[in-house]
């Protein structure tokens, strides 16, 4: 026989890999009735639709997604954890083993982990997610803004403000675009690689306001160390002149001279 199964179904999915990640998606088909005990749905097999297959290239068929495959495989289901119920730490243990106990008596074997299940069918669809859509409307965005960043460098290192300016205005060019990416973003507690891009991208930007300001600074000390070996210079040549300017003394000045020193000499000793 043949059925047809319409629903909207939810599974779980992981962005260890996004967006650059691919999901399996299980539908489970369980049968339901006294007769599901009974029942095997042997075999099982499943193949995606044309529409799904061969469709255009301009044609999107899942938005965001491409269906790779499909698999389909029937397995035993149990509805409820017998062996934790009736386990050996089970509440129900020593129910299930009087049961067993007295149908040992009458030579009937009987295990109700194994009587209670039902067969059950999963087909489980693997789809992709299509991640041109990413790289041009969310990474291309970023890199550009990280790498219009990059011009602080060809500025001088003497133009601190401009330097700065440019570097503030791009970072928060790129908080606002981290804001608005938000909502297309999986809320996980972990870090996908596009968080991490998008994270990364930052940091560079941050970095380059940093080397603008260690730069200004270097830039400041070399100035004042050139502005102080210049007057340095200044005053050596200007005492250097003033010395070849100089006419030699003559015999008074010498003794006068000679005079106060021993008079300061003499001073300071006293």
């Amino acid at each position: 026989y043949a059925m047809m199964v319409r629903g909207t179904f939810s599974a779980p999915m992981g962005f260890k890999k996004f967006p650059a990640d691919e999901q399996d998606l299980p539908i489970r088909i369980t049968l339901s009735g006294p007769a599901r005990y009974d029942l095997v749905l042997s075999p099982v097999s499943a193949q995606l639709d044309q529409s799904l297959t061969a469709h255009r290239e301009d044609v999107d068929v899942i938005s965001g997604w491409d269906v790779l495959d499909v698999v389909t495989s029937e397995a035993p289901f149990a509805e409820v954890d017998w062996q934790f119920l009736a386990g050996t730490e089970g509440p129900m243990f020593d129910t299930m083993e009087t049961v067993r106990r007295t149908l040992a008596t009458l030579n009937i074997t009987f295990d109700i982990a194994v009587e209670s299940q039902s067969s059950q069918i999963q087909c489980t669809v693997r789809m992709r997610r299509k991640i041109a859509f990413y790289m041009l409307n969310y990474v291309m965005v970023v890199v550009v803004l990280t790498s219009m960043s990059w011009i602080i460098f060809v500025l001088d290192e003497s133009q601190l403000n401009d330097r700065c300016g440019i570097a503030l205005t791009l970072l928060l060019a790129l908080n606002v675009f981290q804001l608005i990416l938000s909502d297309a973003l999986p809320k996980t507690g972990y870090l996908t690689p596009m968080h991490e891009f998008i994270i990364v991208s930052t940091f560079y930007t941050v970095l380059a306001m940093c080397e603008s300001v260690a730069a200004y600074l270097l830039h400041t000390r070399k100035v004042r160390r050139e502005g102080a070996i210049a007057r340095l210079k200044e005053l050596l040549s200007k005492r250097k002149a003033g010395q070849t300017k100089r006419t030699k003394p003559s015999w008074g000045e010498v003794v006068e001279a000679k005079s106060l020193e021993a008079g300061i000499g003499g001073g300071g000793g006293g």
